[in-house]
């Protein structure tokens, strides 16, 4: 596979790139397909990398001290992920970064972005604009997941990702919304019957 769909994404979503930007970014990146099932970063692993998916879903999530999985994210196409604690903390991850379907990445080394940073000026203003929009989505996020019980968020998640909704396995789902598969089928039910 060819990195147009990354041209075409830099370009639809950061018009001001320059063709000499945009050359500069693809000759840090390269194409990963990662099977599902299988890890793009790991907790506990340091990989400076981030990556734009092209297709298919990375789900982030956590292992709790009991044993428990709890999701806090998920990204699919054209949605950028990566370890963020690494990248700004120089930590290992805290996340797995697991493909729930097989997923295609454009992965940047994060080090060499971070070079052209400093000599792109408009490479720069795209950086603030990513690091602002992976903040305000964080945030979002975190305030939805302690202000709102799980069935407000199920309906938020239903309205605002229906087609991200159908490709998510109930057990991930029940993850994010930090339930089990089966209040997660109870609650579904009730909804459904506007109980």
């Amino acid at each position: 596979m060819d990195l147009q769909h990354i041209i075409d994404y830099f370009k639809q979503i950061f018009p001001s790139l320059t063709e000499e930007d945009i050359k500069a970014i693809l000759a840090i990146t390269k194409v990963e397909v990662i099977e599902k099932d299988h890890f793009f970063i790991k907790a506990g692993e340091y990989k400076p990398k981030i990556g734009i998916v092209i297709k298919g879903i990375i789900r982030g999530y956590y292992i709790t001290a009991s044993g428990q999985e709890l999701t806090p994210f998920f990204w699919d196409e054209n949605l950028i992920t990566g370890s963020w604690e690494t990248l700004y903390l120089k930590q290992p991850s805290a996340l797995y970064y697991e493909a729930i379907e097989t997923t295609t990445l454009a992965v940047i080394d994060f080090i060499e972005f971070k070079k052209l940073v400093v000599r792109f000026p408009t490479i720069q203003k795209v950086y603030i604009e990513m690091v602002e929009i992976i903040l305000t989505n964080t945030l979002l996020h975190q305030q939805s997941y302690y202000n709102e019980k799980p069935e407000k968020r199920y309906e938020l998640f239903k309205e605002q990702s229906p087609v991200l909704l159908k490709r998510i396995a109930q057990k991930h789902m029940a993850s994010y919304l930090g339930i089990t598969p089966i209040s997660f089928s109870r609650m579904k039910k009730r909804l459904e019957e506007g109980l």
